[in-house]
């Protein structure tokens, strides 16, 4: 078998291993404590096919893994499953990954599905530092947008005083708003750094509408963390607004790469 083929059918198996766990930890959210049992083992099982298909599809393309956009998304999905897989066991953070594994399997379809390869990829001295820092940042700020999420949820479940059911499987608010404001914390730095060396490698890549947009989203991303921070630190912003502000923030980060993703499918 070739490793083309091989890296088809290890995605296929891996796709619906990934929907198998997003399904128990939607089980585990409703309450059914099967979902809790299978979840993470079935999750974990996911994590190592995609490892093996990372692996599989860079052998095949004789390429830096941070090179294309496709495998770096791939990339970024895989290591913010495996933060969560370590954290949730730490923390107690379990539940989240109702919202991890979704978005693991929907980066994963993106990095195979939507576009094609680029071509001509940039070579510059900065570029493995941008993607790098801009992978980790990426994997950090969906573990805050996630913990963000759970933190809004467990929040209208006590507006509506409803005492037992969910409410009694996810964590207390602070330390979601703690944990949460942790992951940002780890993340902005390396966000700072990507976006420092992007201007340094922007000088390589024609402008273009979409190049142009693919900025002014990562700068808002920016933006909006760095306020989040900022108001944080002043004591002004914590819980329900740090939410909003960090799932917007990670709203225009994901943006990032949906553009990335359009200019390959555009040519």
């Amino acid at each position: 078998m070739s490793l083309s083929r091989a890296s088809d059918v290890i995605l296929a198996i891996t796709v619906l291993t990934y929907a198998v766990a997003s399904g128990l930890y939607f089980l585990h959210l409703a309450g059914r404590e099967g979902g809790h049992r299978f979840a993470r083992p079935v999750l974990a099982s996911a994590t190592l096919l995609h490892l093996t298909h990372f692996f599989v599809v860079t052998a095949n393309a004789k390429t830096c893994p941070v090179d294309e956009i496709h495998e770096a998304t791939s990339l970024m999905a895989l290591i913010a499953v495996a933060i969560f897989l370590f954290v949730s066991r730490v923390k107690k953070l379990e539940i989240i990954g109702a919202f991890v594994a979704p978005q693991g399997l929907a980066a994963l379809l993106a990095s195979r599905f939507v576009g094609s390869p680029d071509t001509t990829p940039v070579r510059t001295a900065v570029l493995p530092l941008h993607v790098t820092s801009i992978l980790l940042a990426s994997a950090l700020f969906t573990i805050a947008s996630a913990l963000a999420a759970t933190y809004l949820l467990q929040e209208k479940q006590l507006k509506k005083k409803r005492t037992g059911g969910l409410l009694q499987r996810l964590p207390a608010l602070d330390v979601l708003d703690r944990a949460s404001h942790r992951f940002l914390l780890a993340g902005f730095p390396l966000l700072t750094i990507g976006i420092l060396t992007g201007l340094l490698w922007v000088g390589h890549v024609s402008s273009s509408k979409l190049g142009t947009i693919r900025q002014v989203l990562a700068y808002a991303a920016w933006v909006l963390f760095a306020g989040v921070l900022l108001m944080r630190s002043t004591g002004n912003w914590r819980g329900r607004r740090a939410a909003w502000g960090t799932i917007l923030g990670f709203g225009c980060a994901f943006l990032v790469y949906l553009v990335y993703l359009v200019r390959n499918v555009q040519g």
